[in-house]
């Protein structure tokens, strides 16, 4: 990993970047069998580099839940996941507003 990128790797929380790491290491082990050029992480790191924290660990449960490395899916999958996650956030709040309303229903406890 270049210092650059290992300077966005330190602008993340503990918990994001021990879920990246935990990426990493899968795709090298499943994808590349120990071989995984150091780029490939350079540019996952530069493509994820302006999204929040909360969506990058939502993609990465979906890569991890989903066993994308094992389908040999590698870290430009999972910053596509990343990057889908980031750009159509406001379009899935308008959605799930229209679906469910502005307020949660009411629900009566105790029948």
């Amino acid at each position: 990993m270049t210092q650059e990128a290992k300077l966005l790797m330190k602008e993340r929380s503990d918990t994001t970047q021990s879920l990246i790491n935990k990426c990493i290491k899968l795709v090298n082990l499943h994808v590349y069998k120990g071989k995984m050029p150091t780029r490939y992480i350079n540019q996952f790191m530069y493509s994820v580099s302006m999204v929040y924290d909360e969506e990058v660990v939502r993609g990465i449960r979906t890569f991890l839940d989903k066993e994308y490395y094992k389908t040999n899916m590698n870290l430009a999958y999972l910053g596509g996941i990343i990057k889908n996650i980031h750009q159509t956030k406001e379009s899935q709040k308008n959605a799930e507003r229209i679906l469910h309303g502005l307020n949660p229903p009411e629900t009566k406890k105790g029948e």
